[in-house]
């Protein structure tokens, strides 16, 4: 099962919770799922419209995936150049970048199987040196069963399983240490609809939060209620969409009613975010370049 590229921090996971194997998680700004043919995207950040400096630029191909990215300082410097590249199946292959002031290039490396199945991802630094490499397993229906973490070579620091229902759901989460101790654990509970209700999130001593989902007609995310472990609320997440089922607010409250984050997005004419302005007046807009 070929996964292509998604430049979303959050994508691994979820590409797990919907059964759909091997993901990339690239830490940055959600790209993909854009409408229309888009050669570039740039990004302004700023606490008002008349303060707004540049944060990122990406180039995309004709099939919709980054080719190059510049990162900015708050300054308005350019702190990194970075360049992705893609294999014949259009799976991501390599990013390859420099940081201001340091020499030589930073590489970040995947490697699939026939399959298309992501097998292992290596960090190089600058110098050559091998950071860190994630190494990864499937199960015999091509879900991935364990994900185990190295610094350098051989090193491992961290190990991650995952397991499944019988139709092929997220049903357990564990990372351990290397040891084999529990680190944490989350449990997946699902409606009858397939969708998740609830998820259990436990350390070796206890269970220390639970979330519960709840949904509208349209099958979307209406209600998040965050507790404790012990039935104690911690937060609650309001979701709001448009007449197009686009996310156009979200509100995040603690136990006491107060606001903790509210955020406000706004839509262009084909559909894709170019603006969005939290709570404490942050603004991140987006100039979208078809």
């Amino acid at each position: 099962m070929k996964v292509r590229a998604v430049f979303c921090c959050l994508c691994f996971f979820q590409a797990l919770l919907y059964g759909n194997g091997a993901a990339l998680a690239i830490a940055g700004y959600p790209v993909a799922s854009l409408a229309g043919s888009v050669k570039e995207i740039k990004e302004y950040t700023g606490s008002s419209l008349e303060n707004l400096t540049v944060k990122r630029i990406v180039t995309l191909n004709e099939w919709g995936n980054v080719v190059t990215e510049e990162l900015y300082t708050k300054a308005g410097l350019v702190s990194s150049r970075n360049t992705y590249s893609y294999n014949e199946e259009g799976l991501l292959k390599e990013i390859v970048g420099n940081r201001s002031g340091e020499a030589g290039q930073w590489r970040y490396e995947f490697r699939y199987d026939e399959r298309g199945d992501l097998q292992e991802e290596l960090s190089w630094a600058c110098n050559g040196y091998l950071e860190w490499r994630n190494v990864y397993h499937y199960n015999r229906r091509g879900l991935l069963a364990e994900k185990v973490v190295y610094q350098g070579e051989d090193s491992e620091t961290m190990r991650e399983l995952y397991r499944y229902t019988d139709d092929g759901k997220l049903a357990h989460w564990l990372i351990l240490f290397p040891d084999g101790k529990l680190l944490k654990q989350v449990d997946f509970i699902y409606n009858d609809m397939g969708l998740i209700s609830e998820e259990k999130y436990h350390n070796e001593d206890s269970l220390y939060k639970r979330k519960r989902y709840y949904y509208n007609k349209n099958a979307v995310w209406e209600r998040v209620q965050t507790d404790n472990g012990r039935g104690e609320d911690e937060e609650t997440t309001l979701y709001f969409y448009n007449g197009d089922g686009q996310l156009v607010e979200k509100i995040t409250r603690n136990a006491d009613g107060g606001i903790v984050l509210r955020f406000v997005i706004s839509y262009d004419h084909m559909g894709n975010e170019f603006s969005r302005i939290d709570s404490s007046g942050n603004y991140l807009l987006k100039e979208i370049i078809y």
